[in-house]
């Protein structure tokens, strides 16, 4: 930028990364106010968000991001806002599973490959996540992402729970004395003020892939590892497919549709 002389300067100016914006002491007119001395610098290699517009998608465009997949799980760091990302299925068949942990900071625009030493297995030898048999979601206190599924295939493997601990880098197998089972497209969501994941409904496995759904009610407590079945009076009628989300001014689980039974690959009745 350059000086535009007392009393006026620029009103906006594009910044690149590795350049540096000063602007020069001015005066307004009438020598009412004044502004000297200032100087921002973009660092080299810093990724430029473009500009919010209300009630609009913006295309991101971050330097460097994941391959393109299918069904990968996400979960939302709320203490530092990133997101994180793990699997995921490339379409290359059975065996075309992604087992990589990828971080997102809205901040600075950027994907992070995490590659750590040891994480869960969606592959081999069938592929478990493009079946929607696993999900995750992140538990604000222990700051860990929960993730819980049958994991492999063929149905006879067992479901297992994962923690990922978003700070060390690290997944951890988790080993409680229990667990929902198997089942697809099941729905999973942290409750903060009980401090629990709470997991509800899914389609069975056997005998057929899509079948008749459930109306299962679990929750997880990480500090002990352990898994308990709820078995509420009350609970919405069978289903997989659902969407959940907590509200968490309310305190309260909030479920959305879902489908009652299936055929084959196709879903069943809407509920």
């Amino acid at each position: 930028a350059t000086d535009a002389g007392p009393g006026a300067w620029p009103p906006s100016a594009p910044l690149q990364p590795g350049s540096t914006l000063s602007l020069p002491r001015a005066t307004a007119p009438g020598g009412k106010c004044g502004i000297g001395g200032v100087s921002v610098t973009v660092p080299a290699g810093a990724a430029l968000l473009p500009p919010a517009r209300p009630n609009a998608w913006v295309d991101l465009r971050p330097p460097a991001a994941p391959s393109p997949r299918y069904r990968s799980l996400l979960a939302s760091d709320t203490r530092t806002g990133r997101v994180i990302l793990f699997g995921g299925w490339d379409g290359a068949g059975l065996g075309g599973a992604l087992n990589v942990t990828w971080s997102y900071d809205p901040a600075t625009n950027r994907w992070t490959n995490r590659s750590p030493a040891t994480h869960p297995d969606l592959s081999g030898p069938d592929c478990g996540v493009c079946f929607g048999t696993a999900s995750m979601v992140y538990d604000s206190v222990a700051n860990r992402v929960i993730l819980f599924g049958a994991v492999q295939l063929p149905f006879g493997l067992p479901n297992q729970t994962w923690a990922y601990d978003p700070d060390a880098n690290t997944w951890t197998r988790m080993h409680p004395a229990s667990n929902p089972g198997y089942g697809h497209d099941f729905g999973l969501v942290y409750d903060a003020a009980a401090d629990r994941v709470l997991y509800f409904g899914g389609g069975s496995i056997t005998p057929h892939y899509y079948d008749i759904g459930s109306n299962r009610t679990w929750s997880y407590d990480y500090a002990n590892d352990r898994w308990t079945d709820r078995a509420p009076a009350v609970s919405p009628p069978i289903r997989y497919g659902a969407r959940q989300a907590d509200d968490s001014t309310a305190d309260r689980n909030l479920l959305f549709r879902g489908c009652t039974h299936g055929q084959g690959p196709w879903p069943g009745r809407q509920v």
